[in-house]
């Protein structure tokens, strides 16, 4: 039998929702651990070409905000 794909992934969220409730979830010790290891992994500092304010940017978000402000 195939599924249609929204199908699909709805009876495979709902297969995962089941499991999650029932405390058997489909990944090893050793995935899940890799995982969460993932999210905490502390990013790279951004570059300065990217810290600093964009002129054209701020000035229009500015522009628009004082506008308003004029506008009421």
């Amino acid at each position: 039998m195939v599924l249609a794909p929204d199908t699909a992934s709805a009876a495979h969220a709902q297969r995962t929702s089941a499991d999650l409730e029932s405390g058997s979830g489909s990944y090893s010790d050793a995935q899940e651990a890799r995982m969460r290891a993932a999210l905490v992994v502390p990013r790279a500092p951004l570059p300065r070409s990217q810290k600093k304010y964009k002129l054209g940017t701020t000035g229009f978000i500015l522009a628009i905000h004082v506008g308003a402000v004029f506008a009421l």
